[in-house]
């Protein structure tokens, strides 16, 4: 599921991510405005330190689950940029 905003009148819908290429799906319904760049999301998460994500884990007593946790988040920073959905957004310039 993703959002457009109208560029003409301001109107906001959504659609599943299945209606790709359909004209209808990327038409405003007031103004009839066709609208084929997604809305970003309002926020991105801000970047943690390990020590942060360390700090987390001892403090909610989460043992090997916290483990797995650190481990995601230790993935996601080694990742190659072309991996990052942010990567691809800016490269198309959305």
């Amino acid at each position: 599921m993703h959002s457009h905003t109208c560029k003409n009148c301001g109107h906001r819908w959504s659609h599943p991510d299945t209606m790709a290429g359909n004209v209808e799906a990327h038409t405003c319904t007031v103004c009839g405005e066709k609208q084929w760049v997604k809305d970003r999301p309002q926020s991105r998460p801000t970047p943690r330190s390990i020590e942060q994500v360390l700090d987390d884990i001892e403090k909610a007593g989460l043992g090997e689950l916290g483990m797995l946790a650190l481990g995601r988040e230790l993935y996601a920073r080694v990742q190659k940029p072309q991996d990052n959905y942010d990567y691809w957004l800016d490269q198309w310039g959305i």
